[in-house]
């Protein structure tokens, strides 16, 4: 199972970085998951904190407003699970595999 992150971003240059050092640092193998960040027209250093992680997919998303975003960002996930947070969130490192477990548990 692959599990892509969306991550809708606009001007969040404080926050970002903690949210993606959170994301990247999950108890969960790197190949079985992907994170998209949409920048909905940052004009801060949002774009730079982002292209600095080469783990990141950044796309841009012109239409303002994060559902425009999430839209997006589904459209090049190449997950079987979508999973959504927001540029000011930090997960906890777990959750990855919490939401992995949860579907196993559906299916078997």
């Amino acid at each position: 199972m692959i599990i892509s992150v969306i991550v809708p971003v606009y001007n969040r240059e404080k926050f970002i970085g903690k949210c993606l050092d959170a994301m990247i640092a999950q108890d969960f193998c790197c190949d079985q998951y992907e994170i998209l960040c949409i920048d909905n027209g940052s004009d801060d250093d949002t774009v730079s904190i982002i292209s600095s992680y080469d783990q990141v997919h950044l796309l841009h998303e012109p239409k303002r407003g994060a559902y425009h975003a999430r839209n997006l960002g589904i459209t090049h996930a190449k997950g079987d699970v979508i999973a959504f947070t927001d540029s000011d969130c930090v997960v906890s490192r777990n959750w990855l595999k919490e939401i992995a477990d949860a579907f196993c548990e559906k299916h078997t």
